[in-house]
């Protein structure tokens, strides 16, 4: 069963991209259906005793419970509830000028705040179910093998549809970015994501497979000889599905997409795990210099946003910049309450000036989702929502320095987190069903395989109740014989793991 709910996880996020990157509807409905049976799946075979919870609370907690209160104040925000003097007061203009009563509420947007508090809550359910299974590496290594083959079977049917010039996606026509590869995404920035995400698990693992070919204090022609003898089929399949990706990010014509991904391999590339441990020390300043490159493209990224700006018309030739100024006006007007998630649109309609001019109806996204989500639900909620995203990172970063083996876990989560954030600054791709179950993913197998299986098997030895079968009593009354004999029953009833003689976790 746990096999089964396990692959059906796998099928759900490799599908979620298929109808327009789920962000329709049906598409969304029918993603937060499919995760909520697995949760109750997942419940009922932890509650029987068939699958362990795999995080401990000290682990989980600092995630869970800012997330909580982050969902307790959506509902908050848009209940009918709360006392009237609490309500925006849009409502009450709402109300004078439609001359009847009406239902009112801290956010502008009350239906929309629910439906994007689902979409929310499907994709901790992601996260949570790929923290569950993925804790198995064998499962952990099957979930990045089947995302990267999902994302190169988009990429290929995105490069055939350019390649004949079809422009289209699926049966529909495309109506935006023509001429650029957005596979079954309707946005180029989205795909981006998307097949950025698929660049990196590709080229780590590839790392991974290459590291064991690695020969310390071997010339150099010898250790030339011995890689390339070490070559095997899954190198060159690897290598195909790189290249196969990687066209396909180029050809999006998405700029932030591939800057974003640029800066996430300098961070892969310089964690890459070529040997098999790293000392605190080392993983410490690999990841100031990483976190020094990550700030500098931030700025660059904003620099060239800025510079948009036409100074001789006055206008702003990229509606990206003026969408930033509005949404900083709208977060100061309401820094605390924010307007209600997913009320961005009535946001825009409310603030909107001369410099967005007539062409443009109505703006749904600000192209930047900390802002975007600062101006919904306020800047506490948005600082709780992103504790819990930088817990994930922390356990993942952790990981880097605790494991000894498959560190490449935890490695590919740090990577993935710094492309979104990234790109997050510049478009809404995370806001995009497809690429957020995707990623998050990502996250749960990084997260699960961020603990170390040495410190694991350390401390269930020093708990032996904690162990399945009758249990010695240890330092008890019996002398060193007793002892011995304790050791035994244990070694015979316990199954260690062979690698921990030979320095594995």
């Amino acid at each position: 069963m746990a096999s089964l709910l396990y692959w059906l996880l796998l099928l759900t996020v490799a599908l979620a991209p298929l109808p327009l990157g789920s962000n329709r509807p049906y598409a969304w409905s029918l993603l937060g259906l499919m995760v909520g049976l697995q949760l109750i799946g997942w419940a009922v075979m932890v509650q029987t005793a068939r699958l362990p919870l795999t995080l401990h609370r000290r682990h989980w907690l600092p995630m869970a419970i800012p997330f909580g209160l982050f969902c307790l104040w959506v509902v908050v925000q848009n209940a009918a509830w709360v006392p009237q003097s609490w309500f925006h007061p849009f409502w009450r203009e709402a109300a004078t000028a439609l001359g009847q009563p009406l239902k009112g509420a801290i956010g502008l947007a009350p239906d929309d705040a629910r439906t994007t508090l689902l979409r929310i809550l499907t994709y901790a359910g992601v996260f949570w179910l790929a923290v569950g299974y993925g804790r198995d590496e064998k499962r952990a290594r099957q979930a990045v093998l089947t995302l990267v083959v999902v994302i190169a079977g988009y990429a290929l049917y995105g490069l055939f549809i350019y390649i004949n010039g079809l422009e289209s996606i699926l049966w529909y026509e495309k109506w935006a970015y023509r001429g650029y590869v957005t596979a079954t995404f309707v946005n180029k920035n989205s795909y981006a994501t998307y097949a950025g995400l698929g660049l990196l698990l590709a080229i780590g693992l590839l790392a991974n497979e290459l590291q064991r070919s690695n020969s310390q204090g071997l010339p150099l022609y010898l250790k030339v000889v011995r890689f390339l003898d070490g070559l095997s089929g899954w190198v060159w399949l690897s290598g195909s599905l790189i290249l196969l990706i990687g066209v396909s990010l180029l050809l999006s014509g998405s700029r932030g997409g591939l800057s974003s991904t640029l800066v996430a391999l300098f961070v892969l590339l310089l964690f890459a795990p070529w040997r098999a441990e790293l000392r605190r020390t080392q993983t410490l300043w690999r990841g100031a210099l990483a976190l020094l490159v990550t700030l500098a493209a931030v700025f660059v990224v904003m620099q060239g946003l800025s510079a948009l700006g036409d100074q001789s018309s006055g206008m702003v030739q990229d509606y990206r910049v003026a969408a930033l100024s509005l949404s900083v006006r709208a977060i100061a007007d309401a820094p605390l309450v924010g307007f209600g998630l997913g009320s961005y649109p009535d946001v825009f309609n409310l603030y909107r000036g001369a410099e967005f001019g007539t062409s443009l109806a109505t703006l749904f996204r600000a192209h930047n989702s900390y802002l975007e989500l600062a101006v919904e639900v306020g800047l506490p909620a948005t600082l709780l929502l992103l504790f819990s995203l930088f817990w994930m990172l922390f356990l993942c970063g952790r990981g880097l320095i605790v494991r000894r083996r498959q560190r490449i876990y935890p490695l590919l989560g740090v990577a993935a987190t710094v492309l979104v954030a990234v790109h997050a600054l510049l478009d809404f791709s995370m806001q995009m069903p497809g690429v957020a179950v995707t990623y998050f993913l990502i996250m749960g197998i990084a997260v699960a395989q961020s603990r170390s299986t040495r410190r694991e098997q350390t401390s269930e030895t020093s708990h032996p109740a904690r162990s399945d079968g009758p249990q010695p009593a240890f330092g008890l009354e019996g002398g060193d014989e007793s002892r011995r004999k304790n050791l035994e029953v244990v070694a015979t009833t316990r199954p260690f793991s062979p690698d921990l003689g030979a320095g594995g976790d």
